[in-house]
């Protein structure tokens, strides 16, 4: 009850609408970008798990 009564005053208030977040804007780009953002990620969890691997020889 709170929260429709919430979203009913701050319909009238002017508050912004929430802005999106990383995850939501990643399924709204086309197939291509969405696989430039994943081969990015991966780059970049493959040249993190090479420095864990490279302090655990060492150590």
């Amino acid at each position: 009850m709170t929260k429709i009564l919430r979203s009913i005053i701050g319909s009238f208030g002017g508050h912004k609408a929430r802005k999106s977040s990383d995850f939501s804007d990643f399924f709204s780009k086309s197939s291509a970008e969405r696989t430039k953002v994943m081969r990015q990620v991966l780059r970049e969890a493959n040249e993190e798990q090479r420095k864990v691997v490279e302090s655990a020889r060492t150590a």
